[in-house]
């Protein structure tokens, strides 16, 4: 963008949202986006989602007020133009290339920015065992406001004291959520129980409350089409991360 008037790069899509690249998105939108098509799995025979995109960097910001970003979708086959200011808004912690009167009428009935997230990167298949003091809940076993048992499925631990999810065991209020799912559910973190990576633990920041009724909403068709859109239609691109778990706000 330093070198080039029009910058084009083919690129992972996780470059719309995650983390990681915050830093780069906050630079790029001080520029014009002419293009962001979006190839889902599509472009390449391996299974990775990308984007590519166009970027004008010869505009001052007066001009760029008013710029309609071209979207192009291999994914719902269309193709339509979103003002910038509209996708890039920075009320949300990330782009939202699929942002519709749908996502927008939603977002005003909830609360945002009420949770922050823990993932476990330590458990690894050779610490589990069929029975112990410690039970390792993973993506299956979370449903709406409760826990299932998957004959064959369920693990257990008996030393969790070198592990980093020690610090949930037992904690009152948090809540669970499977990590990469496009049907959201969630519960409250049961007594003697730890997870391992497939589920994220949602932790309420400082003066929020949440009830049975507000966690029943995230297996809601409303939310779910709603969190659809509010992680750009992704398939693999669906980790629960501290921008993601955003989204999982509370109903004013």
């Amino acid at each position: 963008m330093k070198v080039g008037r029009f910058v084009a790069l083919i690129v992972p899509k996780s470059l719309l949202s995650t983390p990681e690249f915050n830093k780069t998105r906050e630079i790029m939108s001080k520029y014009r986006i002419e293009k962001i098509c979006d190839y889902g799995e599509k472009a390449f025979k391996i299974k990775i989602e990308t984007i590519s995109f166009i970027i004008n960097t010869t505009l001052s910001k007066s001009e760029m007020v008013n710029n309609k970003v071209k979207i192009e979708s291999y994914i719902t086959k269309s193709t339509k133009h979103l003002p910038q200011q509209y996708i890039c808004c920075t009320k949300y912690p990330y782009w939202l290339i699929y942002r519709n009167d749908f996502l927008d009428k939603v977002s005003e009935k909830l609360i945002f920015n009420i949770f922050t997230t823990f993932r476990d990167r330590q458990i690894t298949k050779k610490l589990l065992r069929e029975n112990g003091k410690y039970r390792v809940l993973k993506s299956r076993n979370i449903d709406n406001l409760k826990i299932v048992k998957r004959n064959g499925h369920d693990k257990y631990v008996d030393d969790i004291k070198n592990l980093n999810i020690r610090k949930i065991l037992n904690k009152k209020n948090y809540i669970l959520i499977p990590n990469l799912t496009y049907f959201p559910r969630a519960c409250f973190l049961p007594r003697n129980c730890i997870t391992d990576g497939s589920v994220a633990i949602a932790i309420l920041r400082n003066g929020y409350h949440i009830t049975k009724d507000d966690l029943a909403y995230y297996s809601s068709n409303e939310f779910r089409e709603f969190y659809r859109v509010a992680r750009n239609l992704s398939s693999r691109t669906m980790n629960i991360d501290s921008n993601s778990i955003f989204f999982f706000g509370k109903q004013k």
